[in-house]
């Protein structure tokens, strides 16, 4: 979710959209009271996947972004030697997912 960068953006004056699945890898009621704390402060979370291409193409079909920040992904290096096929989904197919969406985009 990228709490403490959103906040800081949200602060300069920017508008902020951050997505979240929300799995359970960090505590996920950790994740949804620090939804509540962003949206008290104007951030918008949406609860869904990056590798969600559906999602994503609708978001910046609402959205006219002008900057992506990419904070996405599986922590933990026991975690990817344990799961590795869960850490490349989230982390390098969803870049992928997201970079794709971001040339889809019409500015």
């Amino acid at each position: 979710m990228g709490a403490h960068c959103s906040l800081a953006l949200r602060k300069r004056g920017d508008g902020v959209v951050g997505i979240d699945s929300f799995n359970s890898y960090y505590d996920p009621s950790l994740k949804k009271a620090r939804r509540t704390l962003l949206g008290s402060h104007g951030v918008f979370v949406v609860e869904g996947d990056i590798n969600d291409g559906r999602l994503l193409a609708k978001l910046f079909d609402v959205v006219p972004f002008t900057h992506v920040i990419h904070l996405a992904a599986q922590a933990g290096v026991r975690y990817a030697m344990e799961n590795p096929a869960a850490y490349v989904h989230s982390n390098v197919v969803g870049l992928v997912s997201l970079l794709k969406a971001c040339k889809d985009a019409d500015p």
